[in-house]
């Protein structure tokens, strides 16, 4: 080994020898001991060598400089650092300085981006950035046994390659190599590149087995256009129902301009049950174009060439699964003082019924607003008008104007804030296909809002305080019988005289610690809502696809509102408890409520949550309880459960449960879940099961990895 060193060095002599170096950065040395033998234009230093270079600092006990052309000889303790937190480390190097292309023996580099260590018997640096090592081991591990050359010690988790090739600022790439947990070989890769910036390639694979699609093998790959483009194209394969390409572009065009599309096309080799096989395409788009005083323009658009495509394709998602119709809007906002334009328009596509041709679209809908413009003192003028073109091939369609300016004049009369507002609502209609004709109504509202608060604060022996806010409010609210014989795309004001009376309760604590530092906690919130109507008549649409059928009312119609009820309670750090309802006192029963309880403490937790709904007829629509339990069996090991029942139709709409554990350097973990999703059968749909699982794997260094 000895011999080959000295091989090695003059061979780099040799190869630098007619080198006269043109690079007039100077070179620092300092030392314990420093002498020059001039004849050969050589300083060699001992003790505490350090040689300072542009951006690169080089460390050893010994270190042997040969200005003429430039070769570094290093022995002991040898390290090499940058200004960027990279380095190499061994016991001797030899290294150009102005080129920096030389080798260090017994070496580790250290890629600081990623955090990842690389260690070799030889490191050869071609140049600054650019660095190859054979029979390396790489890991993401702090651990400075494991990076020693003593066999019997080993990181958790290793990738030992024959070749690595290092560009500094760009990739890690090698090839070929096996995955190491601790000494025991896991995986076989034939390549694996680590990117430290934006590069195009594939990407980690995803593969798994779901019931209802069968085995899936998903294969993205990433294309970086430039820096402000960018897009993952993905293969999908599906065992039983078929293939595709899922496509996501991304970019930033300026610093104002920044949107994605994700086109998602589709081919069924297996025909659902109620359809046909078919190719089927997903595009979805997203802009955001800010263009400062000029406005900002957003769209967000959806179109699905299938009705039954995110059942067919997004199996496992209840939320996309189950929605009745996508929305795709244009929006345009431009805002001066308290004005604002907004020019929007509005296309809905519905996912149950055989065609789109009854859906109502707003193409366009203009808005214009104006807030708080001062009349005079505190009287203030509020202002907004609202057209909208609205259409549909089958029904009514047509043309809507609503003008509503308003008044308020705030004031206060002793410990009371008073908020009295009059409007004016003026409505315009035309309609056509099937009835023709236009109306308009003239529909005038009064607003009293009547609000005070008042407090108390408590001192306890443990010295923390306790504020209790007590804060009642009454509003009051006339709309006068006005008739307005409207289609059903206009929003009509139907007759109200009612009286809302609110109360509200809030307690805050304020908890000084060591440090005398003040911290502040909600403990307690309570509110209470109560509406008495003196009047009430809801005004019925035109209905002009089937005049002869009358207009039907609720069943059950009552002179008061409802009790609306909000609390939340957090006495302890760990533990809070929230609830939302909606009681209706003359029939004795709740319409909606929605209760969460939650225990959170270091090792463990768990959450229960319980909804229910009924319609205007007092029918139950929907009633469930999920839920989920945590829990830490050991200090890096985290669990849970999670479960969601729907107690109306009797069935489990998605049931999770999982593990995740966490070391310095790596984690792991797997989720399984089974959703139970719609799909339609015929003229109905039936709950379809799903079983799938997620595996993640974390590794300091390369990255996570999380596929389903």
């Amino acid at each position: 080994m000895k011999y080959l060193f000295f091989v090695l060095v003059i061979v780099i002599f040799v190869v630098n020898i007619a080198y006269a170096s043109t690079n007039q950065t100077p070179t620092f040395i300092k030392a314990d001991h420093i002498t020059y033998d001039e004849a050969i234009t050589t300083y060699i230093a001992i003790g505490n060598c350090k040689i300072t270079k542009d951006d690169h600092i080089l460390k050893s006990d010994k270190a042997i400089y040969n200005k003429t052309n430039g070769i570094v000889q290093l022995y002991g303790n040898v390290q090499i650092y940058d200004n960027k937190g990279d380095w190499v480390k061994g016991t001797q190097a030899v290294v150009n300085i102005d080129t920096f292309r030389g080798f260090a023996d017994d070496a580790i580099a250290f890629v600081a981006q990623n955090h990842l260590y690389i260690k070799s018997k030889r490191i050869i640096m071609d140049d600054k950035d650019h660095y190859y090592a054979s029979n390396s081991t790489i890991t993401g591990c702090d651990c400075p046994e494991c990076l020693s050359f003593d066999t019997k010690y080993a990181p958790e988790w290793s990738i030992h390659a024959e070749n690595t090739y290092i560009v500094k600022n760009n990739y890690v790439f090698s090839y070929p190599l096996w995955f190491n947990v601790g000494k025991i070989p896991v995986f076989v890769f034939p390549a694996i590149e680590e990117p430290l910036v934006r590069k195009s390639g594939f990407l980690f694979p995803s593969f798994g087995f779901s019931k209802t699609n069968g085995f899936k093998y998903y294969q993205p790959y990433y294309w970086a256009i430039n820096k402000s483009q960018d897009a993952t194209l993905t293969s999908q394969y599906d065992g039983k129902i078929g293939y595709g390409l899922d496509t996501q572009y991304r970019y930033y065009w300026t610093n104002n301009i920044k949107g994605q599309w994700d086109i998602e096309l589709f081919k069924d080799t297996t025909s659902p049950a109620g359809d046909t096989k078919r190719t089927r395409l997903n595009l979805d788009i997203t802009q955001n174009a800010n263009f400062d005083n000029y406005g900002d323009l957003k769209a967000d658009i959806h179109y699905l060439s299938n009705k039954n495509n995110l059942r067919v394709i997004n199996d496992d998602n209840m939320q996309l699964t189950s929605n009745r119709y996508t929305t795709s809007k244009l929006m345009y906002l431009l805002q001066n003082g308290p004005y604002s334009l907004g020019i929007n328009s509005y296309f809905y596509q519905d996912l149950v019924t055989s065609n789109n041709s009854q859906t109502l679209q707003k193409l366009p809908e203009i808005l214009f607003d104006a807030s708080n413009l001062n009349v005079y003192k505190t009287l203030s003028l509020d202002f907004s008008t609202l057209y909208s073109y609205n259409y549909r091939q089958d029904g009514l369609r047509g043309n809507l104007l609503d003008v509503s300016p308003s008044l308020s004049y705030p004031f206060k009369l002793g410990f009371i804030n008073f908020l009295p507002k009059a409007s004016l609502h003026y409505i315009f209609s035309n309609y056509s296909n099937g009835l023709n004709g236009q109306n308009s109504s003239v529909v005038p509202q009064f607003d009293l809002t009547a609000r005070t608060s008042f407090f108390k604060i408590y001192d306890l022996s443990s010295g923390d305080k306790l504020k209790h806010i007590i804060a009642p409010q009454i509003s009051y609210t006339f709309v006068p019988k006005v008739n307005q014989e409207f289609p059903d795309f206009v929003n009509t004001y139907p007759q109200k005289s009612a009286l809302d009376l609110t109360l509200e309760n809030t307690v805050i604590k304020r908890s000084l610690n060591d440090k005398n530092e003040a911290s502040y906690r909600e403990i307690f919130y309570n509110k209470i809502t109560q509406e008495y109507r003196f009047a009430n008549f809801a005004n019925a649409p035109i209905k002009p696809l089937d005049p002869i059928e009358a207009y039907t009312s609720p069943k059950y119609v009552y002179t008061n509102g409802p009790i609306y009820e909000e609390t939340r309670i957090s006495p302890f750090s760990f533990f809070n408890f929230s609830s939302q309802a909606y009681y209706q006192w003359q029939k004795h029963t709740f319409t909606y409520t929605a209760d969460n309880l939650n225990f959170n403490f270091k090792t463990f937790g768990f959450s229960v949550g319980y909804t229910t709904a009924k319609d205007l007829d007092f029918n139950t629509t929907s009633n469930g309880i999920t839920y989920s339990v945590f829990f830490y069996p050991i200090k890096r090991l985290y669990a849970y459960v999670s479960l969601n029942r729907d107690i109306l139709d009797r069935y489990f709409p998605e049931k999770r449960a999982g593990f995740y554990y966490t070391s310095d350097c790596w984690g792991f973990g797997m989720d399984v879940f089974q959703n139970a999703v719609p799909q339609q059968v015929g003229n109905t749909y039936v709950a379809n099961k799903n079983i799938g699982f997620w595996v993640t794997l974390s590794l300091r260094g390369i990255g996570v990895f999380k596929k389903r």
